[in-house]
């Protein structure tokens, strides 16, 4: 019996898991297109698009080699200023985990495109993120990097 009520938690709790992250990739996906009709507009030739970190992250790789980043971002990062700047500052930022930044690097990227789902569409260089992120490890034990959205170049709004 209670190995049946544990099962049935743990179903219920994969339910809940797998139905918000599908949600949220359906609406991740109208912000891609509409982002790739605006880069296209701007010349990105895509050789391939991968996902990674459970499709929250993809990376194109461009004929031209300069790679890029997609983040789908919920929100961004509202503690940043309080934990990195002053304790009464109400500056925000962006977090990208560290393994993931790692698989980035390795893949040549140049340069990080943050999709909020407010549709704003902020971008920085990868170098420029690495050079100016603080490294630290979230309550989850997991090693990431935030930066000041500050720091980033406001591009254009999605409307999605």
């Amino acid at each position: 019996m209670i190995t049946n009520q544990l099962r049935l938690a743990e179903d219920n709790d994969y339910l809940k898991r797998t139905q918000h992250t599908k949600e949220y990739i359906l609406n991740s996906e109208v912000a891609f297109r509409n982002l790739l009709i605006q880069l296209k507009k701007k010349g990105l030739e895509i050789d391939q698009v991968l996902d990674i970190n459970n499709g929250r992250y993809r990376i194109i790789k461009a004929s031209d080699k300069n790679n890029l980043l997609i983040l789908f971002k919920r929100c961004p990062y509202y503690e940043f200023g309080r934990r990195f700047v002053s304790p009464k500052s109400k500056d925000v930022g962006d977090t990208i985990n560290s393994n993931d930044l790692k698989k980035a690097s390795d893949m040549g990227i140049k340069k990080i495109y943050s999709i909020f789902s407010s549709g704003d569409v902020y971008s920085i260089d990868f170098d420029e993120f690495v050079s100016k992120s603080e490294v630290w490890v979230n309550n989850k034990g997991k090693r990431v990097r935030s930066i000041n959205l500050k720091d980033y170049k406001k591009e254009f709004e999605l409307g999605v």
